[in-house]
Protein backbone atom coordinates (compact mmCIF):
# COMPACT_ATOMS: atom_id res chain seq x y z
CA UNK A 1 0.00 0.00 0.00
CA UNK A 2 3.11 2.18 0.92
CA UNK A 3 4.76 1.87 -2.18
CA UNK A 4 0.92 2.31 -4.09
CA UNK A 5 0.89 5.41 -2.33
CA UNK A 6 4.20 6.86 -3.00
CA UNK A 7 4.18 6.03 -6.33
CA UNK A 8 0.75 8.03 -6.98
CA UNK A 9 1.97 10.47 -4.73
CA UNK A 10 5.40 10.76 -6.61
CA UNK A 11 4.43 10.94 -9.90
CA UNK A 12 1.28 13.17 -9.36
CA UNK A 13 4.36 16.11 -7.79
CA UNK A 14 7.42 15.20 -9.42
CA UNK A 15 6.20 13.75 -12.88
CA UNK A 16 8.43 10.38 -11.97
CA UNK A 17 7.64 7.73 -9.35
CA UNK A 18 11.48 7.70 -8.22
CA UNK A 19 12.93 10.90 -7.71
CA UNK A 20 15.78 10.16 -5.32
CA UNK A 21 16.28 7.87 -1.98
CA UNK A 22 16.60 10.58 -0.33
CA UNK A 23 12.55 10.96 -0.86
CA UNK A 24 11.63 7.84 -1.02
CA UNK A 25 13.44 7.43 2.88
CA UNK A 26 12.24 10.19 3.75
CA UNK A 27 8.44 9.41 2.48
CA UNK A 28 8.19 6.18 4.20
CA UNK A 29 9.87 7.53 7.83
CA UNK A 30 6.95 9.96 7.34
CA UNK A 31 4.25 7.21 6.58
CA UNK A 32 6.06 5.19 9.34
CA UNK A 33 5.38 8.36 11.86
CA UNK A 34 2.30 8.97 11.07
CA UNK A 35 1.00 5.06 11.16
CA UNK A 36 2.94 4.90 14.94
CA UNK A 37 1.18 8.58 16.25
CA UNK A 38 -2.31 7.22 14.73
CA UNK A 39 -1.71 3.92 16.79
CA UNK A 40 -1.09 6.17 19.78
CA UNK A 41 -3.93 8.30 19.89
CA UNK A 42 -6.08 5.96 18.68
CA UNK A 43 -4.89 2.39 19.84
CA UNK A 44 -8.66 0.05 18.86
CA UNK A 45 -6.98 -0.90 15.33
CA UNK A 46 -9.58 -3.63 15.03
CA UNK A 47 -12.24 -0.56 14.88
CA UNK A 48 -10.70 0.95 12.47
CA UNK A 49 -9.68 -2.12 10.03
CA UNK A 50 -13.29 -3.15 10.84
CA UNK A 51 -14.98 0.30 9.66
CA UNK A 52 -12.51 0.35 6.04
CA UNK A 53 -12.85 -3.11 5.72
CA UNK A 54 -16.65 -2.94 5.90
CA UNK A 55 -16.50 0.76 3.55
CA UNK A 56 -14.32 -0.85 1.02
CA UNK A 57 -16.43 -4.18 1.03
CA UNK A 58 -19.91 -1.93 -0.14
CA UNK A 59 -17.59 -0.22 -2.71
CA UNK A 60 -15.70 -3.00 -4.19
CA UNK A 61 -17.78 -6.13 -3.68
CA UNK A 62 -21.36 -4.95 -3.55
CA UNK A 63 -21.47 -1.51 -5.05
CA UNK A 64 -19.28 -1.35 -8.40
CA UNK A 65 -19.93 -4.53 -9.89
CA UNK A 66 -23.73 -4.05 -9.48
CA UNK A 67 -23.99 -0.50 -10.58
CA UNK A 68 -21.90 -1.26 -13.50
CA UNK A 69 -23.82 -4.31 -14.78
CA UNK A 70 -26.65 -2.51 -14.40
CA UNK A 71 -25.23 0.34 -16.12
CA UNK A 72 -23.91 -1.73 -18.77
CA UNK A 73 -27.70 -4.07 -19.40
CA UNK A 74 -29.35 -0.85 -19.31
CA UNK A 75 -27.12 0.83 -21.84
CA UNK A 76 -27.52 -2.48 -24.16
CA UNK A 77 -31.50 -2.70 -23.50
CA UNK A 78 -30.94 -6.19 -21.92
CA UNK A 79 -31.95 -5.10 -18.73
CA UNK A 80 -34.97 -6.81 -16.86
CA UNK A 81 -36.98 -6.08 -14.09
CA UNK A 82 -35.88 -9.11 -12.03
CA UNK A 83 -32.17 -8.78 -12.32
CA UNK A 84 -32.70 -4.90 -11.50
CA UNK A 85 -33.93 -6.22 -8.48
CA UNK A 86 -31.81 -8.59 -7.31
CA UNK A 87 -28.37 -6.64 -8.37
CA UNK A 88 -30.46 -3.80 -6.21
CA UNK A 89 -30.78 -6.23 -2.98
CA UNK A 90 -27.67 -6.44 -3.23
CA UNK A 91 -26.21 -3.47 -3.48
CA UNK A 92 -28.79 -3.30 -0.18
CA UNK A 93 -27.11 -6.14 1.79
CA UNK A 94 -23.88 -4.62 1.09
CA UNK A 95 -25.60 -1.26 2.83
CA UNK A 96 -26.48 -3.27 5.51
CA UNK A 97 -23.45 -4.83 5.82
CA UNK A 98 -21.77 -1.34 6.33
CA UNK A 99 -24.23 0.04 8.57
CA UNK A 100 -24.24 -3.39 11.07
CA UNK A 101 -20.68 -2.43 11.73
CA UNK A 102 -21.72 0.80 13.47
CA UNK A 103 -24.02 -1.34 15.66
CA UNK A 104 -22.51 -2.98 18.30
CA UNK A 105 -24.05 -5.57 20.66
CA UNK A 106 -21.40 -6.13 23.13
CA UNK A 107 -22.99 -4.75 26.12
CA UNK A 108 -25.94 -7.09 25.97
CA UNK A 109 -23.74 -10.29 25.65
Amino acid sequence: VCFILRCQLFLGIFKDPFVSYKHVILFNVLISLLCILIAIVYPKVNTVIRYVGSFCGLAYVFFFPCAIYLLHSYKNLTLTWYSALFHTLIILFGLFNLISQFITFSKYL
